[in-house]
């Protein structure tokens, strides 16, 4: 029963978490967390169990990677092209030393972890502000999305290493994983190609909506569950699961059966994230997470406002794909606590880490009507 209680109580207090902040224009991830402030063990009243709370942020994480693997597009990385993809590192890499840097000056003794794992942008709400600029279709959106598709593959593969325990961050301790990694790619290929991808193509062709729920969540789960038998992590799993199945044409289908079962389960995960954070040692450090959220938004804009200008983009536009840069989001917070719980950051730095991506989507949110309103005129003109 307390399973039941748990789980009513996570999903209540996400919807309400999230509609309120819907309401005042940012996004619900943030609700989503500040629910999990309430229900956790650092706040007075209900405390939800913490195994019940870690079950349901599993599953969150399983349906969120696969969700993320069913938009994975090699054609889009390939449309990229190689000296785009070279731009990206030399920003990627100017990105995690800046950060890494202010993280050292802030006292964190991890660094280079909170660098790393600030590293990529928010699919979701970098696409959402590009869209609702008009820009999407346009070339800061065909630059911006397959830049976030590498970005999702990039924390993918940071998941893997910063997963592994820190006294395993070794050479060898490092090529394991790694080698694991490439067994479980290439037999989830070979059983992509003979199973899964049939599977999936008889399935939409003759399965009621509500027996496709059941055989692709089945899919994500075993998929997973595959993965953690060869050392991964559970997320990864999924990853490749939907990977491969967005080779398919029907892909899209696939996304909109599991749309509702994976936003129940990715709320779960949020509010389950915010109940491990100890609103005490955030408030203790509110200074240097408002300092730090400012530092790394202005960094991050300035950055990819330069390689957009760098890529062809015109000024105007290019100042909205450095906004949709901006906001750090779900895979931050998920590199952060794999980083936690691997001895990677400590309490402190995870609250930080979280503060500051919430304090990205804040500082975004609130920018983005501002340069919407300031750049409407040549917006339009890029947009048509």
């Amino acid at each position: 029963m307390q399973f039941i209680a748990d789980l009513a109580v996570t999903i209540a207090g996400g919807l309400g978490g999230g509609w309120i902040a819907k309401k005042i224009g940012l996004h619900p991830i943030l609700g989503y967390v500040v629910a999990g402030l309430i229900i956790g063990p650092f706040t007075p009243g209900y405390v939800a169990d913490e195994h019940n709370l870690s079950i349901l942020a599993e599953l969150g994480l399983i349906f969120l990677l696969f969700a993320i693997g069913l938009e994975f597009s090699f054609d889009e990385l390939r449309r990229l092209g190689f000296r785009f993809a070279g731009l990206w590192v030399l920003a990627a890499i100017a990105m995690v030393a800046a950060v890494a840097l202010c993280a050292k000056l802030a006292g964190f003794p991890h660094a280079i972890t909170m660098g790393l794992a600030f590293l990529v942008s928010s699919t979701a709400i970098g696409i959402a502000f590009l869209s609702d600029a008009g820009l999407l279709q346009a070339p800061a959106g065909r630059l911006v999305v397959p830049i976030l598709i590498l970005e999702d593959l990039v924390a993918v593969l940071l998941l893997v290493v910063i997963d592994q325990p820190s006294a395993e961050l070794s050479f060898f301790g490092l090529l394991k994983p790694l080698l694991l990694t490439a067994a479980f790619v290439a037999l989830s290929l070979i059983i992509g190609h003979a199973v899964i991808k049939p599977l999936v193509i008889r399935t939409l062709a003759k399965a009621p909506a509500n027996q496709r729920v059941i055989v692709f969540t089945g899919i994500a789960v075993c998929a997973a569950y595959i993965g953690h038998l060869f050392g991964l992590s559970l997320a990864f799993g999924a990853f490749v699961a939907g990977a491969v199945i967005a080779t398919l044409q029907q892909s899209h289908e696939v996304q909109k059966s599991i749309e509702p079962f994976k936003d129940l389960f990715v709320l779960c995960f949020f509010v389950s994230i915010g109940s491990v954070i100890d609103p005490a040692l955030v408030i203790g450090n509110w200074m240097t997470v408002v300092a730090l959220s400012l530092v790394i938004a202005g960094l991050r804009g300035a950055t990819w406002y330069l390689f957009a200008l760098r890529c062809g983009i015109e000024a105007a536009p290019a100042h909205m794909v450095a906004l949709a840069m901006v906001p750090l989001g779900e895979f931050n917070i998920v590199l952060a606590q794999a980083g936690n719980r691997a001895g990677r950051l400590s309490d402190v730095e995870l609250s930080a880490l979280v503060g500051v991506t919430l304090g990205s989507i804040v500082i975004a949110s609130l920018a983005q009507p501002i340069f919407a309103r300031m750049l409407s005129g040549n917006l339009r003109e890029q947009a048509a």
